[in-house]
């Protein structure tokens, strides 16, 4: 109902009782499509996921019926709800929609039914809706479902047994998709083997895009870094690491032998987008599940991404070091050619990098030459506002997060700043999970956060 008819939950506040009758249309809308399949003969499989799926769930209703939300801790348990309303109308009237399913008891509406047609599938790490509860489970299998376990939060769960799920409950497969790694695309990436082994067929792609535009090097691709966090892997084994070579690696000449302008740095910069977007959209599109992990630039380009198409063009982020709302000062000083850094200051106690200084690039000799274009390309992201772009894409998703992301950034960062108090919010409401380091540069996210972020997101502990 609220794909069909969008406009009725964005511009208006539904109550719970329309809620719970948009939800028996859904269900009508089901059931007759369902119905229309098999009176042809044909065999139907029903896969529900989240809300979509509903069956046992001891959910917080009450209080999504009041359109308010909440959350469970990382084990799936104590869920904290908002003690306001917050949020759009459509934020609100999700949550009520949610409730309009959730406040049923289905332990007790499938008294008397089989459910050995059932497969289960449920995250003990569920952030969205918590983790079964052993009456729950015992139910399930008390009435012949097929019950599947994952140690994953609420989107990881389904992505990574959705597979598994399908086989063992409709005794099919996932289709196998052709993974043929043309010339074309080795070109644009470099293949890691920081464990002596590359399984250029696996499921899951991790692509690093880089950062910059200060720390790394400008024209050639760093690798080691994550390479060295993800030493002796063998859960790595079974994922394809790539770094994304991106314009100024593949044709240098184009920033080391004359200025650019800042309108050209700007469209040198939505070519990397773009050429991110195209990698992305080629593995995808292999079956596989891409995840996208960088700093400084680099993350700008994932959250420019983001705002082109959508919160899932990938699978999930990790973004950390860069900016939302880069400070004005520093992104006009950076788009004249200039190069920044920050200074800190303090205030009521608390250090935080956010005074930037721009100084001028001289010098007609290529190095310079190069500095100043990689500032100015660096620029052609960070003018842009992106607690304002990705605010928009979430008011027509499904979701008021993006979910499986990860952003990390530190107090004292001399590259890019500190977040200001209203990015810090805008982090926290938008993103998945968020982190601050109290005392953290670029190097320190890289070599504590990183660590964190890539064990919370692909339940791996890269190499201290």
């Amino acid at each position: 109902m609220q794909t069909k008819h969008s406009s009725l939950f964005t511009t208006n506040y539904i109550t719970f009782d329309d809620a719970k009758r948009y939800n028996l249309q859904t269900i009508d809308s089901v059931a007759s499509i369902v119905k229309y399949f098999k009176e042809q003969g044909r065999k139907v499989f029903v896969i529900g996921v989240s809300y979509g799926a509903f069956l046992t769930q001891m959910f917080f209703w009450e209080a999504f019926s009041d359109g308010k939300q909440g959350s469970y801790d990382s084990n799936g348990e104590n869920p904290t709800l908002q003690s306001t309303l917050q949020g759009t109308a459509r934020e609100r009237n999700m949550a009520r929609l949610a409730a309009g399913v959730g406040y049923n008891r289905f332990t007790q509406r499938f008294a008397n039914v089989d459910l050995s047609n059932v497969t289960y599938v449920y995250g003990t790490a569920d952030e969205q809706l918590g983790k079964l509860t052993t009456k729950e489970v015992d139910f399930l299998k008390s009435k012949n479902a097929n019950v599947i376990v994952s140690p994953l939060d609420h989107q990881p769960t389904f992505v990574q047994y959705v597979d598994d799920g399908c086989e063992k409950a409709f005794g099919i497969k996932i289709k196998t998709f052709d993974r043929g790694f043309t010339d074309e695309y080795r070109n644009l990436v470099y293949i890691s083997n920081a464990n002596g082994n590359t399984n250029e067929n696996a499921d899951t792609v991790i692509l690093k895009v880089q950062g910059g535009p200060e720390g790394v090097p400008v024209t050639e691709l760093e690798t080691t870094a994550l390479e060295k966090l993800m030493e002796g892997q063998k859960s790595l084994n079974n994922m394809l690491r790539l770094n994304l070579k991106q314009v100024q690696i593949q044709d240098p000449s184009k920033f080391n032998t004359s200025d650019i302008t800042f309108d050209q740095a700007k469209q040198y910069s939505l070519d990397n987008v773009a050429l991110l977007d195209k990698v992305v959209k080629y593995f995808k599109n292999q079956g596989r599940f891409v995840y996208l992990i960088s700093e400084g630039y680099g993350a700008s380009m994932i959250l420019e991404l983001i705002s082109q198409k959508g919160t899932s063009v990938a699978n999930g982020y990790i973004v950390f070091a860069t900016r939302l709302d880069m400070n004005d000062v520093f992104w006009q000083g950076l788009s004249e050619g200039k190069s920044g850094t920050f200074t800190n200051i303090v205030t009521n106690g608390d250090t935080k990098s956010f005074t930037p200084v721009v100084t001028p690039v001289v010098g007609d000799q290529s190095e310079a030459i190069l500095r100043r274009n990689i500032n100015r390309l660096a620029a052609g992201l960070w003018y842009f506002r992106f607690s304002q772009k990705i605010k928009a894409i979430l008011e027509n998703a499904s979701t008021n997060r993006i979910l499986n992301s990860f952003f990390a950034y530190g107090l004292t960062d001399m590259y890019v700043g500190s977040l200001t108090d209203d990015e810090d919010k805008v982090m926290s409401d938008q993103f998945l999970y968020s982190l601050s380091a109290e005392e953290g540069s670029q190097s320190d996210l890289t070599n504590m956060y990183l660590t964190l972020t890539l064990k919370d997101a692909f339940k791996i502990k890269p190499k201290e």
